[in-house]
């Protein structure tokens, strides 16, 4: 944490896979979301020979182009603090009304909330410069709460990465792109007239913008202008457009990463179908591990079939122990030994699909299983109606029994980001490799907050302060800087019910929940 006033100088040597990256803050409750504000591209690049960069005095905006290349990062900005995210992050996102309409079935919330305004590259309406031939385009959902349906007006999309990991080429129309995921695409242009300026669209995914009946709402989402010349003989046509309000077809549409959403006429298609271009060597041992998440008003996971506990953000550093020589207590810790190959399970009773991002690792996804029964809706003691899915089972949820699909030589699409489906699950595969405390959680701000989040301890990565030391001026977590709001609690929960409507054991850990139940 990074108080009003200090600074911090982060160095290190990159030794990453070259692609498309981004930097963000994980803020605490930053009272103008000040996660909307700290955020860009970081784009690794495999060496500086041939890469031309802007010059010191071009504009802020020349940073997005690097030869044929071109960085779009979307953000979704949420200023209105107290009246909309504070709420949300004091007592849980039960009940919460979000303005907007949502895909029915699986697509229900998919994460479609009020917002104030959606930009591309910090502008409304960025216009982006091509000319005739090959360009890489680099896309990147920088948001906090949304997920888009990335097209280009008449242009078909060749996926060549995804979360940095290059895969083999693969021809889409449409892409899906939740939060904190990126997709490096390349689109060619060849046109015989002097110009052509087309709409680059990252709409939500509501069904004002995708049913057959409604009017088209460009407003739910990002719009850009492409503008296209065929060389640099004739100047670019600085008009807008035509056919802003067209409507996406998604029916005669190829749609990449949406397998989830119960449209059985949308020609969806699993983000599984993408081959990996780099693959990686197994180890000899394997071993699973289960992460399971209920949400009851806030979220709460059970790691191996533990006690189901909201997640607590600490207030020192996660690699320390607390002065009782344990770790810190209500916060989501999974241990796992060094060289094996894992696979983790996610599995979820909440009926919203959520972006997971690990750190520290690009999992393979084995698998992503769908829940065939979407809507789940029971009926309680009381004879109120509610929707929660039961976890499914190991065994039978996915292509494979767990205990082969862990096991499984052929490797699946290399990410850091992934949609766990609304009641579903995935299985993700990492070899532990990378001793170190690394950070899994849901890339909604909000759920992030309100408990969905675990920390992947590889190596027994936690010691004493006195053993290793903290780099000079590493900053201190315990302050209470002006725009802070760093409360924390611990306590049993009341009542927090599963799939079946039975109260079961649960920690809570918002300040608001534990003042409640005293």
């Amino acid at each position: 944490a990074i108080a009003h006033g200090e600074t911090f100088h982060y160095n290190w040597e990159i030794n990453e896979q070259p692609g498309t990256y981004w930097y963000h803050t994980h803020d605490r409750n930053l009272e103008f979301s000040g996660q909307d504000f700290v955020r860009g591209p970081l784009i690794i690049h495999e060496s500086d020979s041939n890469l031309t960069l802007p010059s010191e005095s071009a504009e802020p905006q020349d940073s997005y182009i690097v030869g044929n290349e071109r960085i779009l990062i979307f953000l979704d900005v949420y200023p209105n603090y107290v009246g909309y995210d504070l709420p949300l992050v004091r007592g849980g996102s039960d009940g919460v009304v979000f303005a907007g309409d949502s895909i029915e079935g699986h697509g229900i919330g998919s994460g479609v909330f009020a917002w104030t305004i959606g930009v591309l590259n910090g502008e409304v309406k960025h216009a982006i410069e091509v000319e005739n031939g090959e360009y890489r385009f680099r896309i990147i959902n920088g948001g906090s709460q949304t997920a888009y349906f990335f097209s280009i007006d008449g242009y078909k999309l060749t996926v060549v990465a995804s979360d940095a990991y290059p895969v083999e080429p693969y021809e889409t129309d449409v892409i899906q792109i939740h939060i904190a995921e990126r997709y490096d695409v390349k689109v060619t242009f060849n046109i015989d007239t002097p110009t052509e300026n087309v709409w680059i669209r990252a709409l939500t995914p509501s069904e004002q913008n995708y049913n057959d009946t409604a009017p088209v709402n460009p407003n739910k989402g990002v719009l850009g202008i492409l503008r296209i010349r065929q060389d640099d003989s004739v100047p670019f046509d600085k008009e807008d457009p035509p056919n802003k309000d067209q409507r996406v077809n998604m029916e005669a549409a190829k749609i990449l990463n949406c397998e989830y959403l119960d449209k059985p006429q949308y020609n969806c298609k699993p983000v599984t179908d993408l081959v990996p271009a780099v693959k990686r060597d197994l180890l000899d041992s394997f071993e699973y591990h289960t992460v399971d998440i209920l949400e009851d008003g806030s979220f709460f996971m059970s790691l191996d079939s533990g006690t189901f506990t909201q997640n607590l953000i600490p207030q020192e550093a996660i690699i320390l122990k607390s002065k009782e020589n344990v770790p810190i207590p209500n916060t989501n810790i999974l241990t796992l030994p060094t060289e094996k190959s894992i696979t983790i399970v996610l599995r979820t009773t909440s009926m919203f699909p959520h972006p997971m991002h690990l750190h520290g690792h690009h999992f393979e996804i084995l698998d992503i299983a769908v829940r065939t029964d979407p809507k789940c809706t029971k009926t309680s003691a009381s004879g109120k109606e509610y929707t929660r899915c039961p976890l499914l089972d190991l065994n039978t949820a996915f292509s494979e029994p767990i205990e082969e699909l862990m096991r499984r030589p052929r490797q699946g699409v290399l990410k850091d980001t992934v949609i766990l489906p609304a009641g579903g699950a995935v299985a993700l595969r990492i070899n532990s490799d990378n001793p170190g405390v690394w950070f899994l959680h849901c890339h909604i701000h909000v759920h992030l907050l309100d408990g969905l989040a675990l920390a992947l301890n590889e190596q027994n990565f936690m010691y004493s302060v006195r053993e290793v030391g903290l780099p000079q001026g590493y900053p201190s977590c315990h302050y209470r800087g002006e725009l802070q709001y760093l409360r924390t609690a611990t306590c049993d929960c009341k009542r927090v019910l599963n799939w079946d409507g039975e109260e079961v054991d649960a920690q809570c850990s918002q300040p608001i929940l534990c003042d409640v139940v005293g």
